[in-house]
């Protein structure tokens, strides 16, 4: 990470001091080192991606530590960021400008996430993207043809001209009147040609539709796959306590059987 300088600082600090966090600043490097307050920062941002229960205040070192990996596990990974080890021992360690330098790439991909974030709600549906004939743009790029193929659309008044009595057969005029026809297509194709700005918006939007689906399927992916090693884990613990029923159970009966020798029963 390339060291930070006086101005970065303050800029830092001060960005801090906008969120309201559950304890005051007294020591930045030593208030920060258990990552809870840094878990705070990302749930005023971020909620969704994070749940504070995960996270306890510690001076020991190892919970220190155990906080940090939880925060790399899910919303750093959310948020596409991960801390290294070495990085993490520093801030644990209070080492000077070690949670500076993590919290200033927080602060960037927090930045980018709640971008695309706002970028995905305000996308409009792709049937509005294209230009309408409502849409002083979509007018504009309608009158440029008008004006190129004024004579096409002047022509069929022409082609009434000659009564069928007075034209016996196709005179020299005839020919270039009927032509006109074949730029029709390419009128008709122009405003759509001319719409590629909204065609360039709608590939656009699709695109960042596909990126926060597939973000969206990992997630899930991620998601199950927690799960599952969760079930398992509950699994092996059924396993056990049965396990320690059926100990407890045959010492019950060896009991009961001395009992019963001892006539006690």
């Amino acid at each position: 990470m390339p060291p930070l300088d006086e101005g970065d600082l303050q800029r830092l600090y001060a960005w801090v001091d906008e969120i309201p966090l559950s304890r005051p600043k007294r020591n930045f490097t030593r208030d920060f080192s258990d990552g809870v307050l840094v878990a705070e920062i990302v749930q005023h941002f971020c909620p969704k991606i994070i749940d504070l229960h995960n996270f306890s205040p510690a001076n020991a070192t190892q919970q220190k530590v155990y906080n940090w990996n939880t925060l790399n596990q899910r919303p750093f990974k959310k948020l596409g960021l991960q801390i290294s080890k070495a990085d993490i021992t520093a801030v644990c360690n209070c080492k000077p400008n070690a949670v500076e330098k993590v919290l200033r790439h927080l602060n960037a991909k927090i930045s980018k996430y709640m971008s695309r974030a706002e970028a995905l709600q305000g996308q409009e549906p792709l049937s509005s993207m294209a230009p309408t004939p409502a849409d002083p743009r979509a007018g504009a790029v309608s009158a440029e043809p008008r004006l190129d193929y004024h004579p096409a659309h002047r022509s069929p008044p022409r082609r009434q001209q000659p009564p069928p009595s007075a034209a016996p057969g196709p005179g020299p005029e005839a020919y270039p009147q009927q032509p006109p026809q074949q730029p029709q297509p390419a009128t008709a194709a122009l405003p759509a040609a001319g719409g590629g700005g909204g065609n360039r918006a709608a590939i656009d939007a699709l695109e960042l539709q596909r990126q926060v689906d597939t973000e969206i399927l990992i997630e899930k992916e991620q998601t199950i796959q927690e799960l599952r090693e969760t079930v398992e884990i509950l699994e092996l613990k059924v396993k056990k306590l049965e396990q320690l029923v059926r100990i407890k159970d045959s010492k019950i009966h060896a009991m009961h059987g001395k009992l019963v020798e001892a006539g006690l029963t």
